[in-house]
């Protein structure tokens, strides 16, 4: 059998004196109060009846050294609830009883206690406590965020919204701060307050709740005091924002604190962000349009139009007789000799029919060629017809369709024996042709 064994000669701790005389203390009050509370269940039942005590003993409420007759009343602060009780009973923490005779102790009522045997009177919690319960040994000290200005309190008062308390057992509605400015205590009761989150912001002293802030300014840290108008370039259009918007491609935001960029007018553009001039808003160069505000660039003009100016808003359809063909022209182009336009805005002149001629720059309208002469298409002038034809004016071939290669008109003297000479020679030659044959 294996035995252990102690060794004596081991270091022993040493437990001071008073350490002992405490647990002693400690041990005693512990067995008087389980005593006490088993004694509770019977003292503190008012109204319980009794059987009657027999003849000669003392009944509840008195005693003796024998238990019988003489009997004395139990005095204040005690009880009795047996028949032939030989010492009164001190009536526990948390009741009390205030009349001699008694056969069960009072518990204290809620806002006050006892805290020792024997108690004739319940005593008020003190300012700073409270007690909600029946039958309390001891007070509670007001809770953070809470305090308790009166004797007796039953319940600790909550600090109001917007104010705030960190310790315990405050006594004076003084114990509950006012919020600081940039912070918040929101409901009643805080222990503690809040920052103002970012978005919003408070100035003043005992705020619940933080304001939002307003278009065209932000925070952007917690604990805000005042909020920040938004930098010049920038701008905010809603509530509780936590910064601002640079102003968009076509707009500028001039000053502090915008809500709303403003859009270059039309005529102008700008193609980058976060302007703060309106000098940022360029005039469209000539040859191009920005046709709408907040343009963030500019259009060529297209075939047909032109624009000789700068900060344009539309492009000018050409006038008759003149043409452009190309995107973003300046300046509108003269029909060349030879072609017309009759209309607004063309992209190339047409050629003039054959007939007719343009003899100018900027020919509107082709003109007929007159009698005598003719063209065949595009021309710039006219050509005078072969010889021995004859035409209408308009005519578009040397020798047009019905012209006439001699005229009846009546002859002067010496072109009649010119004519009988030409007769005689053919009829010669007739008469030898037919010899011939």
């Amino acid at each position: 059998m294996n035995m252990t064994t102690i060794n004596l000669s081991a270091p022993r701790f040493k437990i001071p004196r008073s350490h002992y005389l405490a647990l002693l203390i400690h041990l005693i009050s512990y067995s008087v109060s389980m005593r006490l509370l088993m004694l509770a269940a019977v003292c503190m039942l008012p109204g319980l009846s009794y059987a009657a005590c027999s003849a000669g003993v003392c009944g509840p409420g008195t005693y003796s050294s024998t238990g019988s007759t003489p009997c004395s009343a139990v005095g204040p602060g005690y009880f009795t609830n047996i028949c032939g009780a030989v010492g009164a009973l001190a009536c526990p923490a948390g009741t009390f009883n205030g009349s001699t005779g008694a056969s069960f102790c009072t518990a204290a009522p809620a806002g006050s206690y006892t805290s020792f045997l024997g108690s004739i009177t319940a005593t008020p919690c003190p300012v700073g406590t409270y007690n909600d319960s029946t039958g309390a040994i001891a007070c509670l000290p007001a809770p953070a965020g809470t305090y308790a200005a009166s004797l007796g309190t039953i319940t600790a008062t909550l600090c109001p919204a917007g104010t705030f308390n960190s310790s315990i057992g405050a006594s004076s509605s003084s114990a509950c701060l006012a919020a600081p400015a940039g912070s918040y205590a929101p409901v009643a009761g805080s222990t503690t307050t809040k920052q103002c989150p970012a978005g919003t912001f408070n100035g003043t002293t005992g705020a619940s709740f933080c304001t939002a802030t307003p278009a065209g300014s932000y925070t952007s840290l917690l604990g805000s005091v005042t909020a920040t108008p938004c930098p010049v370039g920038t701008y905010n259009d809603s509530n509780g924002a936590s910064s601002c918007l640079p102003a968009p491609a076509g707009t500028y935001a001039a000053s502090l604190g915008t809500v709303t960029a403003t859009l270059c007018p039309a005529g102008t553009f700008n193609s980058s962000t976060g302007a703060g001039s309106p000098s940022a808003c360029l005039a469209a160069p000539a040859g191009s349009y920005a046709p709408v505000a907040g343009s963030t660039t500019t259009k060529q003009c297209p075939a047909g139009t032109y624009n000789g100016t700068t900060g344009a808003s539309s492009c000018t359809l050409t006038p008759a007789g003149s043409y452009t063909s190309l995107l973003g022209s300046v300046t509108a182009t003269p029909c060349p000799l030879g072609t017309y336009s009759d209309s607004t805005g063309a992209i190339s002149c047409l050629p003039a029919p054959a007939g007719t001629y343009a003899a100018s720059l900027g020919t509107i309208t082709a003109t007929m060629c007159p009698s005598g002469t003719f063209s065949t298409g595009g021309a710039s002038s006219c050509t005078t017809l072969n010889a021995g034809c004859t035409g209408p004016s308009g005519a578009t071939n040397a020798c047009p369709s019905g012209s006439v290669t001699a005229v009846a008109v009546p002859l002067p003297g010496w072109s009649i024996i010119l004519f009988s000479l030409m007769l005689s020679a053919i009829m010669l030659w007739r008469n030898r042709y037919a010899q011939k044959n």
